[in-house]
């Protein structure tokens, strides 16, 4: 028995793994397609990663860009958590976000600081970073940023009252006749004033998201190019805030359904027009820097990675 309960006529292995209550082929649909947002975003950040790590920089992105996209994944979850009623793979999909989120801002600390002052006796060291005293200063509020919002993620996590029902429910030793104390699924208990936070958490969140494309978009004009960008980021990232906001759309019931779900529907599909622009901004800039190209990277004599066009 799962910890939660649906009507009859549910699918079952839904219900069983994953918490929710689907009924009928278009509710099932809506499932698959945001299962598959889900897929996505595990492998959204990957493209950047690893083209971080073979440049060795991470220079091309925004530490604004960074910074306010995991501000806004703390925010979503402690938003899911708080109203309750988002779908236990969106709370864990969360949690997921910023490990990512800390170890992205892990590598743009790490290549554009450490890394660089490990190099900058090297005879194959290209160029020390302008403006070195704003960029650590820079750093500092990002370290500041990430335990900030690791602190807050894990007291959201800990202080769920979802806690105190996993431990009331695993007295019940799965017992049948004991179904009815189970909640229905996806159905807050939260109080009032939780639920009200959780959303304005919502709110909060569709912002961050929102501004972290602006400052990308601010710095790739700063810069007049997108090099060093893993344009697959920006691609995945659009497929999968595409998916999520239609699995939402699908199974939206009600007008207050909507309203309770409108803050991640605007997280989701309003950073996609933004995201696009980037990717417009990669085939105005062009995708590949002829001056790029003969530039060694910090420490390796090697040609910098460029994009294909």
């Amino acid at each position: 028995m799962s910890p939660c309960s649906c009507e009859e006529g549910n699918v079952v292995w839904v219900q069983k793994y994953f918490l929710d209550c689907v009924y009928g082929s278009w509710e099932l649909v809506a499932f698959l397609v945001g299962m598959s947002s889900i897929v996505l975003w595990m492998a959204a950040q990957a493209p950047q990663l690893l083209k971080n790590y073979r440049n060795k920089s991470a220079e091309a992105l925004s530490v604004w860009f960074l910074l306010q996209w995991l501000m806004g994944d703390t925010c979503n979850l402690a938003g899911c958590i708080l109203t309750g009623s988002q779908l236990p793979t969106e709370t864990y999909t969360a949690i997921y976000f910023i490990c990512a989120d800390a170890v992205i801002l892990a590598q743009y600390l790490y290549y554009n600081h450490l890394y660089q002052r490990r190099y900058a006796g090297s005879s194959d060291y290209h160029e020390l970073p302008r403006e070195t005293g704003r960029r650590w200063k820079t750093s500092v509020a990002a370290t500041a940023a990430a335990g900030a919002a690791a602190s807050v993620g894990v007291i959201c996590l800990f202080t769920s009252p979802t806690r105190t029902l996993s431990k009331l429910q695993s007295l019940t030793l799965f017992r049948d006749d004991l179904q009815e104390a189970y909640p229905p699924c996806g159905h807050s208990y939260r109080p009032e004033g939780l639920i009200i936070l959780g959303n304005w958490c919502g709110w909060i969140s569709s912002v961050f998201y929102l501004f972290s494309r602006v400052s990308q978009i601010a710095k790739n004009m700063r810069r007049k190019s997108v090099v060093g960008l893993a344009l697959g980021m920006f691609m995945t990232a659009v497929a999968a805030n595409l998916t999520y906001g239609v699995s939402i759309l699908l199974r939206v019931q009600s007008g207050e359904d909507f309203i309770s779900k409108f803050p991640w529907l605007l997280g989701s599909l309003g950073t996609v027009s933004l995201d696009m622009t980037i990717l417009l901004q990669s085939k105005v800039y062009g995708s590949v820097d002829d001056s790029d190209a003969t530039q060694p990277l910090v420490g390796d004599g090697q040609p910098q990675e460029t994009d294909g066009p």
